[in-house]
């Protein structure tokens, strides 16, 4: 597949991961990241989330570090397709930023073993958030996993 190629699936208005996926290999993985990195912000998420099915879990990782909140949701939205190291690793980026979308979506992706510093800030969001919702999924998260 071409980068053109490519590019015209992401711009679909229903992107069809589960076609695209298919068609690529972790050696397409560059070509996948180059359009993370694309000046349209949906290009780009479509494109982490993309990657996320390829195994790309720095360009994940990547993504949470942003400050566009359309790529931050994107992470989030992603973590499920990675593994649960790489999900921790990546939520600790991501959880108690202030943005309750990210949240949830971060925090229903969990599991495995939480890190000290996702532990507290689970606790910290389940007594403080703004957000009912990030409350009851923090502390449902902490029972479930802490």
């Amino acid at each position: 597949m071409t980068p053109d190629e490519l590019r015209r699936l992401l711009d679909a208005d229903e992107t069809q991961y589960s076609r695209i996926a298919p068609q690529l290999t972790a050696a397409d993985l560059p070509m996948v990241t180059e359009l993370a990195h694309d000046d349209d912000p949906m290009r780009a998420s479509k494109a982490i989330y993309l990657a996320s099915l390829l195994g790309g879990s720095d360009v994940v990782a990547e993504a949470a570090d942003a400050t566009d909140p359309i790529l931050q949701a994107a992470s989030a939205s992603a973590l499920a397709n990675l593994p649960a190291p790489a999900r921790a690793h990546i939520a600790e980026k991501l959880v108690g930023r202030g943005d309750a979308a990210v949240d949830k979506l971060a925090i229903r992706a969990l599991e495995g073993e939480l890190s000290p510093a996702l532990t507290d800030r689970l606790r910290r969001l389940s007594s403080s958030s703004p957000s009912d919702v990030v409350r009851d999924l923090s502390a449902d998260t902490l029972r479930r996993l802490g």
